[in-house]
């Protein structure tokens, strides 16, 4: 009965909301840590794809280069039997297009700030372990609570929480 007037050990509640907030720190780290490994493998995709249309528009240049005949010895006029300007276009268009979207959804920027807030998940992690391996105080917990309610309105860009 005492526990319901709010008459319990208080230890033990501040032990027991400490085991539910790492828990949801917990679970915080593992969305975080699939979405941020999503959002790497989409980046490095990318980037390869680009690195490799480059690499692409090269050859079709020395393609082009290495088709160039020259008309005769007297003079200086040379033709190629191959036309190679549209698929360099068309390549060039869409590199430039992947680069742009890439650009507008800011991928690099939210690769690196979901690696950091995952830093700072597995630092509160940590914390929520101490306090529970050495019981603070009750000002260490409060501080703990606050950054607890911190990072949680921090991350909810990142997170789908309940």
């Amino acid at each position: 009965m005492s526990d319901f007037f709010g008459g319990g050990d208080a230890k033990e509640a501040s032990k027991k909301e400490l085991e539910l907030m790492s828990t949801n720190l917990g679970e915080m780290r593992g969305q975080l840590e699939e979405t941020t490994m999503t959002f790497k493998r989409m980046n490095t995709g990318m980037f390869v794809f680009r690195l490799l249309g480059y690499i692409a528009i090269m050859g079709i240049a020395v393609l082009r280069y290495r088709a160039i005949k020259k008309v005769d010895e007297e003079t200086e006029v040379y033709y190629y039997d191959m036309d190679l300007a549209l698929p360099v276009v068309i390549l060039a268009v869409i590199l430039v297009m992947t680069r742009a979207v890439m650009t507008q959804m800011n991928f690099e920027t939210m690769v690196m700030s979901r690696e950091r807030t995952l830093q700072t998940c597995n630092k509160l992690l940590a914390d929520a372990k101490n306090l529970e391996a050495f019981a603070g105080d009750d000002v260490e917990h409060s501080q703990f609570k606050l950054k607890f309610k911190s990072f949680r309105h921090d991350a909810t860009q990142f997170l789908v929480l309940d």
